[in-house]
């Protein structure tokens, strides 16, 4: 039982925290919008300029992952082991 509780606290820590983080650029374009829209305008830019690069990086690691994830789920099979 004390598991469980310690458990559902950690979750509900992690989304608070999660939530905040995400919440923390919102409140900054509301609070200081002539201070952040440069920043935010750069982010976009470097973002649109190497698109094609990020798509591929995230492609590559997916594929790592799930090619690893695969061949770690093959270890059951004796024909293969």
């Amino acid at each position: 039982h004390h598991s469980q509780l310690l458990e559902l606290g950690l979750i509900a820590y992690f989304s608070l925290i999660s939530s905040t983080l995400l919440l923390i650029p919102i409140l900054l374009v509301l609070v200081r919008k002539q201070q952040v829209q440069p920043l935010l305008e750069q982010g976009k830019r470097f973002i649109e300029q190497r698109s094609s690069l990020i798509l591929g990086l995230i492609s590559v690691a997916l594929a790592l992952y799930l090619g690893w994830s695969g061949w770690s789920g093959l270890d059951g099979f004796t024909a293969i082991s």
